[in-house]
């Protein structure tokens, strides 16, 4: 197997790793991997995020740390410590901005956020929108699509992190690749299954919203499905 092969499947098992659980469970260095996918498309990148850990002692430092002082550590080049010194200052933006409340609570604003959700995802995966009773959104988990399949779905993790966030309502979503969004027979099922599923831990599903290529289809405003 070429050495490519090699990378290019580990990173997508990091990617997966990441719709999966999000950075909860990664290492630090784990965490920088991830981020020097994407200034660093196809060279190893776990060796690099070893050495800017034991250089700048913490992701925080890396983050916090110069362009200059960046490319002193062996593996980062002139775009790679752009890029993290780019992440670490819209971080720091972040973090002084207003918290806005995000609304789920009409079709149009739901639908809307999942097609900004979905937007630049070429794997089709299902993120689940965690909502409290006005519907305003608390948090979001995703999971690859082969998790969710019918044959593959365990209920158990799905509930397992709808508890661990204290969801009143939930709101399926996912997206097609290369086909329309209009509900086939496994998203029947699919989300049946969650339904009854969510019933036995007095959650109610919201809605089942399918997006592709920035439009969306709400299974409950078309009548598709009968929610409780």
């Amino acid at each position: 197997m070429s050495s490519d092969n090699l990378h290019g499947g580990h990173r997508e098992r990091v990617r997966r790793r990441f719709y999966k659980s999000g950075t909860e469970g990664m290492n630090p260095h784990e965490i920088l991997e991830l981020l020097l996918f994407y200034p660093i498309p196809r060279v190893n990148t776990n060796d690099t995020a070893h050495r800017l850990i034991e250089k700048l002692g913490n992701i925080s430092n890396v983050l916090d740390a110069d362009i200059d002082s960046l490319e002193d550590v062996s593996g980062v080049s002139q775009s790679s410590a752009f890029f993290l010194s780019f992440i670490g200052d819209v971080c720091k933006k972040f973090l002084t901005m207003p918290v806005q409340t995000v609304n789920l609570g009409s079709y149009d604003k739901a639908k809307r956020f999942f097609i900004n959700a979905f937007n630049g995802i070429s794997s089709e995966i299902y993120m689940l929108a965690i909502v409290d009773a006005s519907m305003n959104l608390l948090s979001t988990s995703c999971f690859p699509v082969q998790d969710i399949l019918p044959e593959m779905l365990d209920t158990r993790k799905i509930a397992s992190v709808l508890l661990k966030n204290n969801a009143y309502k939930v709101v399926i979503a996912h997206n097609h690749i290369g086909r329309m969004p209009v509900p086939d027979e496994n998203d029947y099922i699919i989300t049946k299954m969650l339904a009854d599923s969510l019933v036995q831990l007095n959650i109610s599903m919201a809605d089942h919203i399918i997006c592709w290529a920035g439009i969306a289809f709400s299974m409950r405003e078309s009548g598709a499905f009968s929610f409780g």
